[in-house]
């Protein structure tokens, strides 16, 4: 383009050249991308979706990009967004937009949006063509097309396992300026609660005392673990005790009426890291009551029956009593408070199951009180007390948090982790997955996400103005938890795939880092040789 041309007002000679689009496998495009020639593989089945991105590249700044697509199938765009990385002073593609387009693409950096295709239950397998039309205000259109195998779908089943998340509503009532339980409250709070089913949580959370967790973070930071009950407890001037269960009610029902049924994991007698607990209380006038005791105090012994057989109660009369599990206390460091706690529950809680986030060696110290362990994997882990687990009848379930950098959703892992985490669940024969928080926003979430704990640990979606914005980590893991499925229906359906299947499935779901050429393009082709098999 020359400066004649400009001067001329040729309308042609004022278009830019893309310097590169093109589709590509789902990953993250970073803003230096040198894409290199792939032999992109596009598959799906029947009733499931098919993702995959569109990357492209400018030398000149672009303004208003737009990608669209021409194919037989529903097709959504989400603009994919770079976020600050602080611990490596650098960005990261990470949030996805709201809008259909990108308002500018920096020069000499590489963009990219999220495409998700919905393939009909109905559709016949084959060959069909996908178009891409890139375009952005200043710049020549672009196309490129590619072909999407679509692949018999084996059977359909559904794998059981649970999946649980820990919402942080007061962080969330208070980004929105929202009275934490009102009516404004459960409207606006109801896209993100089906955005959690969407990701597969099953069970319920629910904080069933002040404060369960009470990390010792400083008290200008308090807020961002602070939990605060569901259920008001009342000491009448008499001494006697009462409990108010309108909000628990309400929130367990919220996430039942959204599909969400499989179990009420309730926190917890004692807070985390083996502080002191506190009883606190409103009195018959409305005043705010705490009290610090002990885990074997008479005081605190006589108070906890009251309530949990109270609770119970309640629960039988709601039906909801089979549902019921309840932590003593989060990642647990001293075993005699925890049976201490879990034998409250043993005597006056039953059915109730005693649950707990640990390592496997805290794990086997409480072997005989505790029913579900949801167990870390590198933090003390022992394959040896696992098995002991095992065989004493212990349920066992998994969770990350802050650590380790392999099977988890952090910035500095690989979205291949994140992929990989569903094959976890099944290659360790777990019943199910716990993330602590889904989302815990620190203030400035869009510019400095940023906290206490390594940068992503504490949330997988981001605030949106009507409903959430997911992160790649989340899509992610749900791009995994979809081709683990299709894989578990062609076992069950294919026998003699079965070996093959599961030796694939133990491979991407053992323990420990991947190396450098284990990445989610290459899976990709492994499963749909598998799938055509």
């Amino acid at each position: 383009m020359s400066r004649t041309d400009l001067d001329l007002g040729n309308d042609q000679a004022r278009q830019c050249d893309w310097h590169y689009f093109a589709a590509s496998s789902f990953d993250r495009i970073k803003t230096n991308f040198s894409p290199a020639e792939e032999d992109l593989l596009l598959y799906a089945v029947p009733g499931s979706p098919c993702r995959f991105m569109a990357a492209f590249r400018s030398r000149f700044p672009a303004k208003e990009v737009e990608v669209s697509v021409s194919s037989p199938f529903l097709a959504e765009l989400f603009p994919v967004y770079n976020v600050v990385f602080p611990e490596e002073a650098s960005l990261v593609p990470d949030r996805l937009g709201e809008e259909a387009r990108i308002p500018l693409l920096p020069a000499n950096t590489a963009g990219a949006f999220l495409i998700q295709l919905s393939v009909p239950e109905n559709f016949a397998p084959g060959s069909c063509e996908i178009s891409l039309e890139l375009s952005a205000a200043c710049h020549k259109k672009m196309t490129c097309k590619l072909s999407l195998e679509i692949l018999p779908r084996a059977g359909k089943t559904k794998k059981s396992s649970s999946v649980i998340f820990w919402p942080h509503w007061e962080v969330f009532a208070k980004r929105f300026s929202l009275t934490l339980w009102s009516d404004d409250f459960f409207e606006k709070a109801a896209p993100y609660l089906e955005a959690m089913r969407d990701l597969g949580m099953t069970g319920i959370m629910a904080s069933i005392v002040h404060d369960p967790f009470h990390y010792p973070l400083p008290e200008a930071f308090y807020e961002y673990n602070h939990y605060p009950a569901m259920i008001r407890w009342i000491r009448e001037d008499d001494g006697s005790w009462h409990f108010d269960y309108t909000v628990y009610d309400r929130y367990v029902q919220w996430n039942m009426d959204h599909g969400i049924s499989g179990e009420i994991e309730c926190h917890s007698l004692l807070p985390c890291k083996n502080q002191a607990p506190e009883l606190a209380w409103y009195d018959s006038a409305g005043q705010f009551h705490t009290q610090k005791t002990a885990f074997d105090a008479p005081e605190y012994r006589r108070i906890w029956q009251i309530f949990l057989r109270d609770f119970m109660d309640h629960n039988r009369q709601k039906g909801w009593e089979k549902l019921i599990t309840i932590c003593p206390y989060d990642e647990p460091t001293n075993p005699e408070s925890f049976i201490s706690a879990a034998r409250l529950i043993r005597e006056y809680a039953s059915p109730a199951r005693v649950t707990a986030a640990v390592g496997t060696e805290k794990a086997v110290s409480v072997i005989e009180h505790i029913d579900i362990a949801t167990l870390h994997l590198d933090s003390g882990y022992s394959p040896e007390n696992e098995t002991l687990l095992r065989q004493n009848g212990v349920e066992l379930r998994w969770y990350n948090c802050c650590f380790p950098d392999w099977g988890n959703t952090l910035f500095n892992c690989t979205l291949a982790e994140a992929y990989r985490m569903a094959f976890i669940t099944e290659a360790g024969g777990y019943t199910g997955f716990l993330r602590w928080s889904i989302f815990d926003w620190p203030e400035s979430v869009m510019t400095d996400p940023a906290f206490n704990w390594p940068t992503g640990d504490a949330f997988w979606l981001y605030p949106g103005k009507e409903k959430p914005v997911y992160s790649l980590r989340a899509i992610a893991w749900l791009e995994g938890r979809t081709d683990l499925q299709l894989l578990l229906d062609k076992a069950l359906q294919d026998p003699a795939l079965e070996k093959d299947i599961q030796n694939f499935i133990r491979r991407l779901g053992r323990r420990g880092k991947l190396s450098p050429n284990e990445t989610i393009p290459l899976w990709k082709k492994e499963i749909a040789c598998l799938l055509k098999r």
